[in-house]
């Protein structure tokens, strides 16, 4: 929904998200320039983290290690979806940055990156913290 949300605010005219079950979700929407669309890629692993993290507070409230390992499962699907590889976020937010970079917009390319890797390390701490140790198979 952080893709949805963002792409309203931007007033690129989304669609309702569509979701493919066990593996992804998307929103298409009428493309704007690469600072609007590395905003619109990064907000979807951003908001998936707070959802994340939010599963992680309501497990920690509940004493249950089961919402606990959801919590984990989220911060780690929005991690992967950071890969810089095709359809992944992770590499429209790397293909609009270079293309910042490289048309002279260089400050919102550094911007770019900053939420990139911020984001990825807030990502990796929540699945620090959220690990739930496995004492059985």
């Amino acid at each position: 929904l952080g893709h949805y949300f963002e792409a309203r605010r931007e007033g690129l005219k989304p669609r309702l998200p569509v979701f493919v079950p066990f593996l992804l979700a998307y929103v298409r929407y009428t493309r704007g320039n690469p600072w609007q669309t590395a905003r619109v890629a990064i907000a979807g692993p951003i908001l998936g983290g707070v959802a994340s993290l939010a599963c992680y507070f309501v497990a920690r409230a509940d004493h249950s290690s089961q919402l606990q390992a959801l919590a984990y499962f989220g911060f780690l699907l929005n991690l992967i979806n950071l890969l810089p590889f095709s359809i992944l976020d992770g590499a429209a937010v790397w293909r609009s940055a270079g293309l910042l970079r490289r048309g002279g917009g260089g400050e919102k390319a550094f911007i770019a990156y900053v939420l990139y890797f911020g984001t990825a390390l807030a990502l990796i701490v929540g699945m620090t913290v959220a690990h739930v140790h496995q004492t059985r198979l």
